[in-house]
C-alpha cells in the first residue's frame, strides 16, 4: 500500500514497512534508515517527519545498506516514541512520512534535539545570534543618541 498526498506544496505518504532493528551504531541518535525512494529521493541526513497512529515524531533519515524499499530500520527509542511494538505486533507497521522543510521546522528539531552533541551546540548558536542582535541594536541605539544629543 502506497499512497501519496501533497499538502501546502509538501509531499507526504503512507506505506507499511518492515521494521528492523537499526546497526548499532545508530542506537540513541534518533535516526531511521530508509531507501532513497522513501526519503523522497534526498541524500543521507534530510529530516523526515513520521507517525504512526497517533504517535509522531521528527528524525534524521539517513540510507539504508541495501536498497530494499520495505524496510524501515529504528532503535528501540525510536520504535517506543513511534508505539511500534515488533514482539507483539509483529515487524510490520504503516508509517506516514513527510518532508520536515529547512526553516522553522528544521530549526526547532536542532534546538529540542535528545542528543546533547546535536543540541547543545544548537543552542550556543541561537544564544550567539540574540546576543549578537542585542550588540548591534545597543551600538546602533548608542550612535543615534550620540548623534542627537551632539556628543
Amino acid at each position: 500500500m502506497y499512497t501519496t498526498k501533497h499538502c501546502a506544496g509538501r509531499s507526504r505518504y503512507t506505506k507499511t514497512f518492515e521494521i528492523q532493528r537499526t546497526p548499532k551504531r545508530d542506537v540513541g541518535k534518533w535516526r531511521i534508515r530508509l531507501s532513497r525512494k522513501n526519503r523522497f529521493g534526498s541524500e543521507r541526513h534530510c529530516l523526515l517527519r513520521v507517525s504512526h497512529g497517533s504517535n509522531c515524531g521528527t528524525f534524521i533519515a539517513l540510507g539504508l545498506e541495501d536498497s530494499n524499499d520495505d524496510v524501515a530500520q529504528m532503535d528501540f527509542d525510536v520504535r517506543n516514541h513511534l508505539g511500534i511494538d515488533i514482539k507483539k505486533n509483529g515487524p510490520h507497521a504503516e508509517l506516514t512520512i513527510a518532508r520536515v522543510g529547512a526553516g522553522l521546522g528544521a530549526l526547532c528539531w536542532y534546538l529540542e534535539h535528545r542528543d546533547p552533541n546535536v543540541r547543545v551546540p544548537a543552542r550556543a548558536w541561537a544564544i550567539s545570534v540574540v546576543l549578537g542582535i542585542l550588540g548591534l541594536v545597543s551600538g546602533i541605539a548608542g550612535i543615534v543618541i550620540a548623534l542627537c544629543t551632539g556628543s
